[in-house]
């Protein structure tokens, strides 16, 4: 983390920005992998006169996947004497003197690769402006961001060639959510006790859209890498929408705190005080304002 210092010393913006690469291979003849990239980001500022102040933060990543479509487990599962599922050549074998091993061809599920890319983007913002002593504004923001896309590829050399349906899927989807919480706190001394009120209101809303298509009766698997190959191509696509909107308030009144602390700032205050009558003895919490009853045991 930096720390610049500004004329006088008394304006400060500490920031950081840290970030991660790691990245997996596999040991495949197809070179599969996984790569990742990470960045995260904080910073703070004040005013000279410490009335205004925010803190912005960013967390952003984006993994690459190439793997197939099974992880090849299920030879665990095959009987011991299974024979060779692949030749010298590397090509899959689907028959063994006359019998089918199509259902125990697992090493297909590897030479179906599955590409896949995805990246998150998370930022929030708050920010706080102080009007006069005990009254303040503030606004909490907040908006992320996922994307996805993934390209699946059925090739000939997966399949039996009895009955081969060379084909490719193409999919991407997208989700947004956009938050805005403003709010008014004000706090401040009547009497013996304190009073605090605080007014705000939410707003939130989620975007999703996702699109999918299929294309099958490729002429050659060198064609899978894109849906202009396929002679029969079909698609499919979504889209959600979804909003919340509030407005809540809160009040508050401690009499004299000293004597007589909140219980959600110390625990088992009703013991600690039972000898001391009156006590407040009750905490009630009802519609938004907390009140306090007291009873002399």
């Amino acid at each position: 983390m930096y720390t610049p210092a500004f004329p006088e010393g008394r304006l400060k913006t500490p920031f950081c920005f840290p970030g991660v690469i790691a990245g997996l291979t596999s040991t495949t003849r197809e070179n599969y992998a996984d790569q990742r990239w990470t960045l995260h980001t904080t910073t703070h500022h004040s005013s000279l006169d410490n009335r205004l102040s925010f803190d912005f933060g960013t967390d952003y990543s984006y993994d690459q996947n190439k793997s197939g479509a099974f992880s090849g487990s299920g030879r665990i599962l095959n009987p011991p004497n299974t024979p060779d599922l692949v030749d010298a050549s590397g090509n899959l074998q689907w028959s063994y003197k006359g019998f089918d091993l199509t259902s125990y061809q697992f090493y297909a599920y590897l030479k179906s690769p599955v590409n896949a890319g995805i990246s998150d983007l998370n930022t929030t913002m708050h920010l706080i402006y102080r009007l006069i002593p005990g009254l303040s504004l503030s606004a909490n923001l907040g908006y992320s961001r996922s994307s996805t896309t993934e390209h699946d590829e059925n090739p000939s050399t997966s399949q039996n060639p009895l009955y081969a349906v060379v084909s490719a899927d193409f999919a991407s989807a997208t989700h947004q959510t956009i938050n805005i919480e403003p709010q008014i706190d004000y706090n401040n001394s009547f009497g013996k006790g304190l009073f605090s009120a605080l007014v705000g209101a939410s707003y939130k809303k989620n975007l999703g859209y996702s699109v999918s298509t299929n294309g099958t009766g490729y002429s050659n698997d060198n064609y899978l890498g894109s849906i202009n190959g396929a002679a029969n191509v079909s698609s499919y696509d979504q889209s959600t929408l979804y909003k919340y909107e509030a407005v809540f308030a809160r009040l508050k009144y401690v009499y004299e705190p000293e004597i007589y602390p909140e219980p959600d700032r110390q625990e088992g205050w009703v013991q600690q005080f039972r000898s001391r009558p009156p006590v407040w003895k009750f905490w009630v919490r009802r519609r938004g304002v907390d009140l306090l009853r007291r009873k002399r045991l």
